[in-house]
């Protein structure tokens, strides 16, 4: 018999959706005040200057107990209005990104790499991968070593089996020792 019973929900699934509507409302309560300072979190990700449904739902930040979570959960029945609201508040955010009026010091600006420091990166890069080679090498021979030994070790096991059946089949009633 099951530990649960036809329709029951275990107290991990229940804390984890707990956990989730939590962190919608945390999400809503960061982003509305974003809107009234102007001052977006520094570990919320931009796309293009735009803040979209699916990078909230992907945005995880323990310090303000953010957990990030599956478009499908946040369109659960005791999500949707949290959702709905969230929704709301991003397109206003939006907007003030689009007109300008949050800080530009807030917004994360990607910086661009000189060539130099990607030729390096580069070099540095294809080092690694040279000594992951070597080293994968290294243990697909020792792999192959021990399949071999294991082999041998099969082969003079059944040698020995033999032996002693063919000792026995002489021997025909007498007691066999095994001597190692």
């Amino acid at each position: 018999m099951g530990r649960y019973e036809k329709g029951q929900t275990s107290d991990a699934v229940l804390q984890k959706k707990a956990a989730i509507t939590q962190s919608i409302k945390n999400e809503y309560t960061v982003l509305l005040q974003a809107t009234k300072t102007g001052e977006l979190p520094k570990s919320l990700p931009l796309s293009n200057k735009r803040i979209t449904l699916g990078i909230i739902q992907k945005w995880h930040d323990p310090d303000l107990q953010i957990i990030s979570y599956s478009s499908n959960t946040g369109q659960t029945s005791e999500n949707a209005e949290l959702t709905a609201m969230l929704k709301n508040i991003i397109g206003k955010l939006n907007l003030l990104l689009k007109s300008d009026k949050l800080p530009k010091k807030n917004i994360p600006i990607k910086q661009k790499k000189s060539t130099n420091e990607l030729n390096n990166e580069i070099a540095r890069l294809k080092n690694e991968i040279e000594i992951l080679k070597r080293t994968v090498t290294e243990v697909y021979r020792a792999y192959c070593m021990i399949l071999a030994e294991s082999m041998n070790t099969e082969d003079n096991n059944k040698k020995y089996v033999t032996s002693l059946r063919n000792q026995s089949e002489q021997m025909k009633g007498k007691f066999l020792k095994v001597i190692k």
